[in-house]
């Protein structure tokens, strides 16, 4: 499958993350909050798409179920077990594996039904559907990933001088 578009968006909230970051002494302590918890949610949803990646590739039931990106204790554990820099190296690598792995998904898998349980961008749950792998994955692309973007971004601009 063609992951040019993920790459793209996994790269940009890279480097918003990274920017972050950088900035991370100059943030308040509600802007450090919001940060961590922007990129604790991110990387618990790119789990869930491994896991959907991994059972489309295994030809088993593919679900890609984000809930769990909006769980407090959840977010608590991860955050509360790493530091944002690790968060940010795991986003790296996360992204480096979930590239490779759509990539390395033949076309024919491409159309393979995918559950979705994902979350608006208050959080909440969204009706579940189901949608080919294919189209998962742009949703993905043009949804979610820049949506939690654009919230590190804003961050990494909320400078407090």
């Amino acid at each position: 499958m063609d992951s040019v578009p993920l790459e793209a968006a996994y790269a940009f909230r890279t480097v918003a993350a990274e920017a972050v970051a950088d900035a991370w002494e100059k943030l308040g302590p509600d802007d450090r909050a919001a940060a961590d918890t922007a990129l604790t949610q991110s990387l618990l949803a790119d789990r869930a798409l491994a896991a959907a990646a991994r059972n489309v590739l295994a030809g088993l039931p593919a679900v890609l179920d984000c809930r769990q990106a909006a769980d407090e204790a959840a977010v608590s554990a991860l955050s509360g077990s790493t530091s944002y820099q690790e968060r940010v190296e795991q986003l790296r690598t996360d992204a480096g594996r979930l590239v490779e792995t759509v990539t390395s998904t033949p076309e024919s898998l491409a159309a393979t039904p995918v559950a979705l349980h994902l979350l608006d961008a208050t959080g909440r749950p969204l009706p579940a559907r189901s949608l080919p792998w294919r189209d998962a994955v742009r949703v993905l692309v043009t949804d979610h990933i820049p949506r939690s973007t654009s919230r590190l971004a804003a961050l990494a601009g909320a400078l407090h001088v």
